[in-house]
This record gives structure tokens, C-alpha cells and sequence, in this order.
């Protein structure tokens, strides 16, 4: 018989986050390109960039592709004369208010303009789509990045997509624009959960001459997801919980 420890991963979320103060404006989404995209040579698609910020639940796709210059950070290139997108999915808005997004975009000549790209974003949960009117901003000096701040029209869902693109029309020959720096922004709901769960073992955490073979029970006393928000299936308890023989330095019990 042995001592067995019990440990539970912080990989276990709360369904409402208990961070986000109510109406305290929070960064909920936030992606800088990385800092690995190739400087030349061929650049990745979106999907084939593995140096991105957000990993699972968000995905990228999208046939613009991922390249830095000697003088520009990772970034997003909209090619000229070509129709080119990023499409950035399963993004967590759920129980935020206020929502506004901001990017930098730079042109490769001189007197471009932010409204050369278009967005468009999309609820994947009720497939509600909508449009974001990106002003007319001026980019006057040639590879300099702006920031484009505060628009809003991004709705609340716990898997939203949003799509930016420029057309051949609207980034015609010898333009080109980069891409950098998204990020959401919102405001905590009133219904913020701020009280963590109490969880229960069976047997009880320290209990002595317990057998490694005994069945363990864990029960909250209020639903618990995962960190990206999804719920948690069988197969993932052997990533959330980590039995150890004695203590936490003890061997780890299969």
C-alpha cells in the first residue's frame, strides 16, 4: 500500500473566467505574428506557420502568407493585384462586452490606406456573419506601420472567426500590405464567476495505505471546462490529472 498525492492541473477552467474584473476592459485576444517567419525564400500559408502566438483552440488559414523583411518583424503580406485573406478562428469572446478590435498595417509605397483591407467576421456557434467598416486611414510613408484602434461589431461567442482581405481592386500593382500586432479587447460580464470550485476527492487527498488500483473520484461543485473553453472528454484526464506515489516528487502512478 502506498500514499498517494493528488494533483490537479491548472488546465482546469472555470466555465466563466474569474479574472475579468466586471467592467474592467481586459485583452482577451492578442497576436504578434511570432518572430520565426522567413525572411526569404518561400513563405508559409497562414495554416503551415508554426510561429504563431495562439495555438489550439485558434486557428489560421488563408492564402496570404507569413514573411518578416531585415527590418520587419513577423507580419501578414497581402500580395498586390491578387485577392488574399487571413482567416483567424475560435476565438473566445463569451461573456465580454464592449468588444473592440485594433491592428497595425503598413503599405509598401508610400500614401496607401488602411481600407484597403476588409474584415469580416462570423459567430461559427449560431453562424451569424457580419461586416467591419475599417475607416479611411492614411499610411503615408512607405513600410511604416499604423494602428487602426477600437472598431467594433465583433459579437460575444465562444468561437468566433474573423476574416481579413484585400481584393486586386483595392491593392492593386506595386502596393502590398502587411498585416501585425491584432488584438481584441473587451469588458468582463455581470455574470463573472469569481469564486473558484471546491473539489472533492474520494479517497481523500492524503489518505494513507490507499492501493494504487482504487478508483479516484473527483467532484466539483460546479461545471468545470478547459481552458479553451471546450468541455472535458475521458481522454483528457490523464493531461489534467497527475497521481504521484507519497509526495509530489514521488513516482507517478499510470
Amino acid at each position: 500500500m502506498k500514499k498517494i498525492s493528488k494533483y490537479l492541473s491548472l488546465l482546469l477552467f472555470i466555465l466563466f473566467a474569474a479574472n475579468a474584473a466586471n467592467g474592467q476592459e481586459t485583452t482577451i485576444f492578442w497576436e504578434t505574428c511570432g518572430t520565426t517567419a522567413p525572411t526569404s525564400g518561400t513563405r508559409p500559408i497562414p495554416s503551415a506557420y508554426t510561429g504563431w502566438d495562439n495555438g489550439t483552440p485558434v486557428a489560421f488559414s488563408g492564402n496570404s502568407d507569413v514573411r518578416a523583411t531585415n527590418n520587419i518583424n513577423s507580419h501578414v503580406w497581402f500580395a498586390a493585384n491578387s485577392s488574399k485573406n487571413l482567416i483567424i478562428s475560435g476565438i473566445n469572446t463569451s461573456g465580454k462586452t464592449n468588444l473592440k478590435l485594433s491592428f497595425d498595417v503598413a503599405c509598401n509605397v508610400n500614401n496607401g490606406n488602411a481600407n484597403a483591407l476588409f474584415i469580416d467576421v462570423k459567430d461559427l456557434v449560431t453562424n451569424a456573419e457580419s461586416s467591419i467598416t475599417v475607416p479611411s486611414t492614411s499610411i503615408p510613408n512607405l513600410n511604416v506601420y499604423i494602428t487602426v484602434s477600437d472598431l467594433e461589431g465583433l459579437p460575444a461567442t465562444n468561437n468566433l472567426q474573423i476574416t481579413f482581405y484585400a481584393t486586386a481592386a483595392s491593392n492593386p500593382n506595386g502596393y502590398g500590405y502587411r498585416l501585425d500586432n491584432i488584438e481584441i479587447t473587451g469588458e468582463g460580464s455581470s455574470n463573472v464567476d469569481t469564486i473558484a470550485p471546491v473539489l472533492t476527492f474520494d479517497p481523500l487527498s492524503g489518505a494513507t495505505n490507499v492501493s494504487v488500483s482504487t478508483a479516484v473520484t473527483i467532484t466539483s461543485n460546479e461545471p468545470l471546462r478547459k481552458t479553451d473553453n471546450s468541455a472535458i472528454a475521458d481522454s483528457d484526464l490523464s493531461t489534467l490529472v497527475v497521481f504521484k506515489e507519497t509526495d509530489a516528487s514521488g513516482t507517478a502512478v499510470p
